[in-house]
């Protein structure tokens, strides 16, 4: 039975995301006796928003009735229609450039450094997270790109630029930085955009996997970029290569891509790999995207 879910990052990419990916990848192979399969490219993509039904149902929410005990029909086309006019899209996605330091955010209370790769069961996966368009502190003339690629419809924008590492606010003199203080305090850099879009889905009948409690955040962009078998690797192994490829990353110039109506795609897959092979999609921005075609992923 085919499944349905929201996706970015399917498909073509960026050089230098690219080349990033492979380096992880490599790195991860280099590890003597590891049983490790690479993705392809093209099927590495990112989970914004699991959209399955309860098999046999008409269209209830699977992490509704999974986590919360509910069985309740999910409106796709609704929030699929509320995404298409929110502000919150497009927005735009750092990975990679996190020294290990504190930053305004957590992802399940590590620093950004930490998490942005991690093996996770059999599943060998990078994040990223939002950053705002402009971050604080910096103009539009000292982060001038390096790069800008136009590309075809459906593959996200990459823009290579200076990202301040760790974003610091200072008062002027004689004020202090106190919550009481009048003047006003700055916007963090990396915003909740993700987490607030997943919790948006929940008035739509559609719960996050990681949205189980109303405490819950998840603000994470994650993709796997490969699998592996952990009975091939001891915990010390898995520890020191958590830690180098962190550290790569963290080294690395931050990539900067855009999320896009464009490349926000709606999938419908049989194998959740989502192998180019047996994998449909279409893009917010597709004409074919309709309700009806929405409701036949489900009949299929």
């Amino acid at each position: 039975m085919r499944q349905v879910t929201l996706i970015s990052l399917y498909g073509e990419k960026s050089l230098e995301l690219v080349n990033l990916i492979h380096q992880c990848q490599k790195m991860i192979a280099g590890i003597t006796g590891i049983e490790f399969t690479p993705y392809d490219l093209p099927q590495i993509h990112a989970t914004i928003l699991g959209l399955e039904q309860v098999i046999g149902t008409p269209m209830h929410n699977l992490n509704l009735a999974k986590y919360q005990n509910l069985s309740k029909k999910m409106d796709v086309c609704g929030f699929l229609n509320w995404l298409r006019i929110s502000d919150y899209v497009p927005f735009q996605i750092q990975v990679g450039g996190f020294d290990d330091c504190d930053y305004d955010f957590t992802s399940r209370g590590q620093r950004p450094y930490e998490r942005s790769f991690s093996l996770q069961g059999n599943k060998a996966v990078i994040m990223g997270w939002p950053i705002r368009h402009l971050p604080l502190g910096v103009s539009e003339k000292r982060r001038g790109e390096i790069s800008k690629q136009t590309r075809r419809r459906g593959e996200a924008e990459t823009r290579r630029i200076q990202v301040p590492r760790k974003i610091s606010f200072t008062p002027p003199l004689g004020e202090t930085s106190s919550n009481n203080s009048n003047f006003p305090q700055p916007a963090s850099s990396y915003p909740n955009t993700l987490d607030q879009i997943r919790k948006a889905a929940q008035s739509f009948n559609i719960l996050h996997a990681y949205h189980r409690t109303p405490a819950d955040v998840d603000n994470d962009f994650y993709f796997r970029i490969g699998l592996f078998n952990p009975e091939t690797i001891d915990d010390s192994s898995k520890k020191s290569l958590e830690k180098s490829i962190s550290e790569f990353l963290s080294k690395t110039t931050p990539v900067i891509f855009e999320v896009t109506l464009a490349n926000l795609c709606v999938a419908s897959y049989d194998d959740e790999k989502l192998p180019v092979n047996s994998t449909t999609f279409w893009s917010l921005q597709d004409n074919l995207l309709t309700q009806e075609l929405i409701c036949s992923l489900y009949e299929s």
